[in-house]
């Protein structure tokens, strides 16, 4: 028998996982690009630009992948596969 509150919480901490992990995707990528220009002591319109970045691009990888995500981590769950490497 399914508990539907654990069903719950257990889903909207897979999905909340799976927005963190697109921002800190995002976040990389726009550090990475911007590497030149992001100085922490220079420019804060910079510093701000850089973030901005990162949550235009944490929109971009999360409309990309969370159809194969919500996949994968549907197959992970059904499967009761628990290891470091799956999470």
């Amino acid at each position: 028998m399914v508990d539907g509150g654990r069903l719950l919480a257990q889903s909207i901490r897979i999905v909340l996982g799976l927005i963190l992990a697109f921002l800190a995707a995002a976040a990389f990528v726009a550090f990475g690009l911007l590497r030149g220009l992001a100085d922490p002591a220079g420019d804060p319109v910079v510093v701000g630009m850089t973030f901005g970045w990162s949550l235009v691009g944490a929109s971009v990888i999360g409309g990309l992948a969370f159809v194969p995500a919500l996949v994968a981590i549907a197959i992970a769950e059904l499967m009761r596969l628990r290891g470091i490497v799956i999470h």
